[in-house]
């Protein structure tokens, strides 16, 4: 017959803990997850050694809990709440300049300048130069694009950056990376040089590099309006690192930006229950309006929505963006607009498959829609476009690092087995024609960008919103 253990008096056993084994367990799986998401950021820059040490270390602290309880449950909280804190300095650190100051009356200056040229249009040409930042040899292998690129093109090796830089980066590799921006090995200089009548064009491959985007605008040292071109939201707020999805809300809060555009959303996460309608989401800039949003083809009104203003880009679904619809969309800026330069962020997974192959999901927009838009904006800022970035070109997703290949795993599975030489050949079509619009629309007063009733035709080849729309909700393979 079994006995029970009988224990000596004055010989207490300390329980495993509050709630017995079973309660122990729980706060041990618990605490298992804290402190692995409190410091798990770090295994995007220190990879799979990192995350074994971390695993072990989360064990430990486990088991410790099955003995301690809650001290050391406290413990963890403290430590993430810490770093945390570090992460939330780091994070907003970006968006700010401490070396910026702002120029002496520029508001007076600015408003004399609307004033002067409000009724007339660049027509001094203005100096177009290309820029290659080669981190996946997605873009120096376009053949066309290069001649169209001659002979003001530059060609910048960053390879060893792209797959510890790809889709995240922690905040002190990405301090890293504006070093090496301003080093000899790159662009020479800690700030880009604002040349009166000159454009400069940054391509940089896979649009899994968008975050970069970031570096290129705190190089610029001077007040401007921004505009974002693309099919996500990338203003959600995480201060755990910067990555992709998260860089324009910092770029927006810089203090040389005065007004950012968002243009040609289409993605569910724009009115996500829980990316888009929490804290995560810069409530405070869209509803201010420093942030204006223009999604692709229909207005957002989940929750919070409703209190913002999101006029489509489109007038109607299935219908081409015309000239005259382009100019009455920006008319509200128009003032905005020419009081100071305008810097342009492209991320062409705004345009849809036709006119773009890129790593993430497409928008709904053609490219000669973009194109108008870009024309028209540029119009609306009597030509003073200071810079333009351009991302979402295809290339294999290399990556170091854990939480980059999980990454990858859980955004790209439809990336999988894409044709690279049909992505080059379209990608490359759309960036040469890119820069041949650049150089008519800064080196003309009026370049032609449509018809005589101002309506922007499409190509006898391309298809109708409409039937891109069809075709995509059918099922498909990929190539």
């Amino acid at each position: 017959m079994h006995r029970p253990r009988t224990v000596p008096e004055g010989d207490a056993v300390e329980p495993l803990a509050a709630g017995g084994l079973r309660g122990g367990l729980i706060q041990g799986a618990a605490a298992y997850c804290a402190f692995y998401a409190s410091v798990g950021w770090f295994l995007v820059d220190l990879g799979w050694i990192a995350a074994a040490i971390i695993a072990a270390l989360s064990v430990v602290c486990a088991l410790c809990l099955l003995y301690f309880g809650w001290l050391t449950n406290g413990a963890l909280v403290a430590c993430g709440a810490v770093y945390y804190m570090y992460c939330r300095y780091n994070y907003y650190n970006l968006a700010l300049l401490p070396d910026y100051t702002p120029p002496p009356d520029e508001k007076k200056k600015k408003q004399d300048d609307t004033t002067a040229t409000a009724t007339t249009t660049t027509s001094e040409p203005r100096k177009l130069v290309v820029r290659i930042l080669n981190l996946d040899d997605a873009v120096p292998q376009q053949t066309k694009m290069m001649e169209v690129a001659q002979p003001d093109v530059q060609v910048y090796d960053a390879k060893a950056w792209g797959p510890v830089m790809r889709m995240a980066a922690s905040f002190g590799r990405y301090k890293r990376w504006e070093a090496f921006l301003s080093s000899p090995q790159c662009f020479n200089s800690p700030h880009d040089a604002t040349e009166k009548n000159t454009t400069t064009v940054t391509f940089y491959g896979s649009n899994d590099y968008h975050h970069l985007a970031l570096s290129l605008i705190r190089r610029i040292r001077q007040p401007m309006n921004l505009v974002l071109l693309d099919n996500h939201p990338d203003y959600i707020s995480c201060p755990f690192g910067t990555h992709c999805g998260s860089w324009f809300h910092q770029a927006s809060s810089l203090p040389t930006v005065h007004q950012s555009f968002h243009f040609g959303g289409a993605s569910g996460e724009w009115e996500d229950e829980v990316l888009c309608n929490t804290v995560f989401t810069p409530w405070s800039l869209l509803k201010s309006g420093k942030i204006r949003v223009h999604p692709a083809t229909e207005s957002f009104s989940v929750q919070e929505w409703k209190n913002v203003s999101t006029t489509p880009v489109r007038e109607m679904e299935y219908t081409f963006l015309s000239l005259e619809r382009c100019r009455r969309l920006l008319a509200p800026y128009r003032e905005e607009l020419a009081a100071r330069p305008l810097y342009i962020t492209l991320d062409k997974d705004v345009m849809n498959t036709h006119d773009c192959i890129q790593n993430w999901d497409s928008g709904y927009l053609t490219k000669r829609e973009v194109f108008t838009l870009i024309q028209t904006l540029v119009e609306m800022s009597n030509g003073q476009l200071i810079a333009i970035d351009v991302t979402g070109d295809w290339s294999p997703v290399i990556v170091h690092g854990f939480m980059r290949r999980l990454f990858n795993y859980l955004q790209h599975d439809e990336d999988k087995g894409k044709d690279k030489p049909h992505a080059n050949l379209v990608n490359q079509t759309t960036n040469a024609g890119l820069l041949q619009m650049l150089r008519e629309t800064l080196n003309a007063p009026q370049p032609q960008t449509g018809d005589s009733d101002g309506h922007v035709s499409a190509d006898v080849s391309s298809p109708s919103p409409r039937e891109l729309a069809e075709e995509d909700s059918k099922p498909k393979m990929n190539s």
